[in-house]
């Protein structure tokens, strides 16, 4: 059964839920402004994939996050901060992982080959540099 909004303030779920979506959604809009201005200026972020990445934390950071927030979240619980700590281990987890791929697959330079720009990911462009050393 859903609880009534009412409810839902009364047992501070809602607080509790509406605190962890702020932080959540603050800390991937300060990621992605990151990404979309400095590691992938446009074009790059829709055709090299930080869309898709940002997809990917914003459900996991900003959804799902939250949502364990709300279903875990009972005032006096025993086991409590435990289980935000939990979540929040694993949300922050996610959110470095995510972090880290985007920082890394960034790119590089762009090059022209066959009639059509690619764009090199500093991955790539390290494997490049140890086929000729």
């Amino acid at each position: 059964m859903a609880m009534s909004l009412d409810r839902l303030k009364q047992s501070g779920k809602l607080s509790a839920f509406l605190m962890h979506l702020g932080i959540s959604a603050a800390l991937v809009a300060a990621l992605g402004s990151t990404a979309y201005l400095l590691w992938y200026p446009p074009p790059y972020f829709e055709f090299d994939g930080g869309m898709n990445v940002m997809r990917l934390l914003l459900v996991v950071d900003v959804v799902l996050g939250p949502l364990l927030t709300l279903v875990v979240f009972q005032r006096g619980k025993k086991g409590l901060r435990r289980d935000l700590a939990v979540i929040g281990a694993l949300q922050l987890a996610a959110f470095v992982y995510g972090a880290g791929l985007m920082f890394q697959y960034r790119p590089a330079f762009v090059v022209y080959a066959e009639k059509n720009f690619f764009s090199v990911p500093w991955p790539d462009l390290a494997q490049i540099g140890r086929a000729h050393v």
